[in-house]
């Protein structure tokens, strides 16, 4: 019994923070309480009742945060296509793109819900062909800096 009014407590502490608007803590909150209860052997029924409605409260926040960010990553797809079919001439500035649109692909997945598994297959293809523009700098900046270490040696 006490262990069940422990979880009692967490979820009403879980409602606590999705009424504050703490989405990410509160689904942390309600996830643990579901661990915890698979654990009982015996769960209330006004427990199941509260659980229930906190995951479906979770699944509805998650819902949310996807519609509101799978645009977004669509946008930061189409950014990378634009980017594979008209390469920057300059190949500093164009990694630096392409870092600058894989830290906002990041920032939603730390925002929201990540990504689907399609979404993110096709978006990690795609960064990978919109870097071999840069593959020939980054080579020769490679050599520059294996030649300078040899040099270095050589005066040491």
């Amino acid at each position: 019994m006490e262990t069940s009014q422990h979880l009692f407590k967490e979820l009403e502490t879980a409602e606590k923070l999705f009424s504050d608007g703490s989405i990410k803590n509160a689904q942390k909150k309600v996830r643990n309480v579901l661990k915890e209860s698979r654990t009982l052997t015996n769960i209330p029924k006004k427990l199941k009742h509260k659980l229930n409605s906190a995951l479906s409260q979770s699944r509805y926040f998650d819902d949310i945060s996807s519609f509101a960010t799978n645009p977004k990553r669509d946008n930061l797809i189409s950014k990378i296509k634009e980017l594979i079919a008209s390469p920057l001439d300059n190949p500093k500035k164009h990694a630096h793109l392409i870092h600058e649109i894989q830290t906002q692909w990041q920032l939603l997945d730390l925002s929201s819900k990540p990504a689907s598994k399609s979404q993110w297959i096709e978006f990690n293809k795609l960064t990978n062909n919109a870097w071999e523009p840069c593959k020939e700098y980054f080579n020769e900046i490679k050599e520059i800096k294996v030649k300078n270490a040899k040099e270095r040696e050589k005066i040491i």
